[in-house]
């Protein structure tokens, strides 16, 4: 791993994500980005029904008022960076900063990176709603790198659940994860929601023997069900402290992490998430 580009914004997860950067980071470069988005503009203009130069007035004020947000939103960014880039320097880790206006998926495709660290919630979510952020489905959608989504508490990565599909992600998965063995923690449980047949065996196998090779303690499981009881289950019955995917398009992994309206959904599970692309 050579550059790791961390996203963040004014909401919870800023500084676990400073953390989980700094603990994955060993000798990659860390960049810190913070996209100032544009506002949305109102559905509604009613300025026409003003007279003249009340209207004006009107616009001239507004315009004002936009200026001055625009400068308060730029220094409210710069903050957010200094402070996370102070945060990483206790941590041992110098990291450069970029702030930028536009749109998030825009910005973080235009950086070289190698890994995409990013909260499952921004500043703008409502916690309660249990949703998944929309930039967050927009990153991951667009991103072509691993993507290493945080929770709010840091945790100390001893229990790891690999969920294998067989897919083409899942493979790309098991090769960053043998390349990367802080991953897998000290504890790895590889597991298969399915039927287990002849071509699936032989994957497992395959995988079994990569991950093995880094000297985690490793067990497999493959189990019939539905993947989201299958996998909140085995969340809550191993401990685990992060979770590990691929996500090929049509996978019901996929589903069960994309989809706000799946319960149980690994969003409702307070672990890290790293999603192999």
């Amino acid at each position: 791993m050579k550059k790791i580009l961390t996203l963040i914004d004014g909401s919870a997860y800023a500084k676990p994500a400073c953390e989980y950067t700094a603990w994955m980071a060993e000798d990659a470069q860390v960049e810190l980005l913070n996209v100032i988005e544009k506002p949305k503009a109102p559905t509604d203009d009613h300025s026409g029904a003003i007279r003249l130069g009340a209207r004006t007035k009107l616009l001239e004020e507004l315009a004002a008022l936009d200026h001055e947000r625009a400068k308060l939103q730029l220094q409210h960014g710069r903050a957010i960076l200094d402070d996370a880039k102070a945060l990483l320097k206790t941590l041992d880790v110098d990291a450069s900063e970029t702030l930028r206006h536009g749109d998030i998926v825009d910005a973080q495709g235009d950086i070289d990176h190698d890994m995409l660290v990013i909260g499952k919630r921004g500043e703008q979510t409502d916690f309660e709603s249990g949703h998944l952020g929309g930039n967050l489905d927009r990153v991951l959608n667009a991103s072509k790198t691993p993507v290493f989504v945080v929770n709010r508490t840091l945790l100390d990565i001893k229990n790891v659940l690999v969920a294998y599909d067989g897919g083409e992600s899942a493979d790309r998965l098991v090769e960053l994860l043998a390349d990367h063995p802080k991953f897998l923690g000290s504890k790895t449980v590889l597991v298969y929601v399915g039927e287990e047949k002849a071509e699936l065996r032989t994957k497992l196998s395959a995988a079994e023997a990569k991950l093995a090779a880094s000297g985690v303690k490793l067990r497999t499981i493959v189990k019939a069900g539905e993947v989201g009881d299958v996998m909140s289950a085995m969340i809550k019955d191993e401990n685990i402290d992060m979770i590990a995917m691929g996500t090929n398009k049509h996978s019901r992994l996929r589903s069960f992490f994309v989809n706000p309206s799946s319960k149980p959904s690994l969003l409702n599970n307070q672990v890290p998430i790293l999603i192999a692309k």
